[in-house]
């Protein structure tokens, strides 16, 4: 397992499309992000998966999935996926303010189309 670092956010970066101020887990997303960026480059592999996950309910899975998503720009990690496996109580919707909408289990389970299951965010 690779040791995680602190990484100094870079200054006066900013979180528009969140509106939110910059918190003290800044600086450590901010070091997963990196340390992403580089295994993805030294591999020189065109694409990662990373999924966050627990077995306990409000340990802040979603809002660091979030984060991640939201400042993975900032390393040049474009094109994210976000995906809320959480079928009893999915909340990226909400963090990203954006209408729930059909979602992967739709997909799964009654056949939406997929292309309706996306749902773009800047």
């Amino acid at each position: 397992m690779t040791e995680l670092t602190f990484a100094k956010p870079a200054t006066g970066r900013e979180l528009a499309t969140a509106k939110q101020p910059l918190s003290a887990a800044t600086g450590y997303i901010d070091s997963i992000l990196l340390k992403i960026s580089g295994f993805q480059t030294d591999n020189k592999i065109g694409s990662l998966c990373l999924g966050v996950t627990s077995c306990d309910r409000k340990v802040g899975v979603s809002t660091l999935a979030h984060n991640l998503a939201l400042n993975a720009g900032s390393v040049g990690l474009n094109g994210v996926l976000v995906l809320d496996a959480n079928y009893v109580d999915p909340t990226q919707h909400q963090l990203f303010r954006i209408n729930r909408g059909p979602g992967v289990v739709d997909h799964l389970v009654r056949g939406e189309p997929i292309e309706n299951c996306l749902h773009s965010f800047n």
